[in-house]
Parts: structure tokens; sequence; C-alpha cells
């Protein structure tokens, strides 16, 4: 393996570690709901975030659909887990995670999904240009999230 191979390999891997903290540095925001850090931080100036049936387009509205959020949310403290991410040949890094949230909202909420995101580390460190948010389950305690028993042997 010639040194161009091992200098290329160690900045992608990198990017890969870089992007990760991009992603960690929005839970924690989200956590801490520091709308603040979200648009100066986490962000591109030009990102876009796709939540279900709709999408914000630059990072004062992605700022503004989180400044609406934060105030209906409790506690919160985000996890993500099983990242998996990818270097693109224009050195953007795509990565997909699955992400747990546990908040003490009026009742205790749980819920998780996928955030799937591209991350650009440039000269500033880190920022998502691009976040999409599948919420799989969002319940209370009391409610639950088993399956009913009429979805009983559905894959």
């Amino acid at each position: 393996m010639s040194q161009d191979d091992l200098l290329a390999r160690l900045r992608r891997l990198e990017l890969i570690e870089l992007a990760k903290t991009a992603t960690i540095a929005y839970a924690s925001a989200c956590d801490h709901k520091a709308v603040d850090e979200l648009r100066t931080n986490v962000f591109t100036n030009d990102a876009v975030l796709h939540v279900p049936n709709r999408d914000f387009v630059g990072v004062d509205a992605v700022a503004e659909f989180y400044a609406h959020q934060f105030p209906e949310m409790g506690a919160r403290r985000h996890f993500l887990t099983n990242q998996v991410a990818e270097v693109g040949d224009d050195e953007r890094v795509h990565v997909e995670s699955y992400f747990f949230f546990v908040s003490a909202d009026d009742r205790s909420v749980i819920g998780w999904g996928q955030y799937r995101d591209i991350v650009i580390v440039g000269d500033d460190g880190p920022r998502i240009a691009d976040k999409t948010i599948i919420l799989d389950v969002r319940t209370d305690l009391s409610t639950g999230w088993a399956m009913s028993p009429t979805s009983e042997g559905l894959p």
C-alpha cells in the first residue's frame, strides 16, 4: 500500500469521525434546546431539513422549526446508535443513525427512528447540510408501544 493510499484512508476515517461529531452536536443542542447552537455550529447556512410531510430550507427556517418545537418538549435526552457513515466523492459524509429518546413532557414520552444526515466538513468544522428525520414511534409509557393483538404475526 502506497503512502498516498494510506493518506486517503486516513482522510476518509477523519471525515467520518468528524461527521459523527456533528450528529452528536445536533443531539446535544436539541437536548439543551439550544436554537442558537443549531444555527451557528450544527447546520450549514443552506441546510435542508426533511421531516414527515415538510421540508425546511436554509438555516433560519431550520432554526425556526426547532424554536417552535422546543417549547412543547420537556427535558429530553437523545441516544444515537448503529451509525453507518460513508464518504462520497465530493467528501460529503452520509451518516445514517438510529435514535432513541426519552422525554419528561407532561407525561413520560419515548420514541425512536432514524436520522439520515449529509455532513460537510469545512474549515469551520463539520456541519449538517441535509437532515432527514424518520420517526418510527413516539408514545407515552401509559399507552405503550407493543403491537396490538390484531397485528400479531405481521412482519
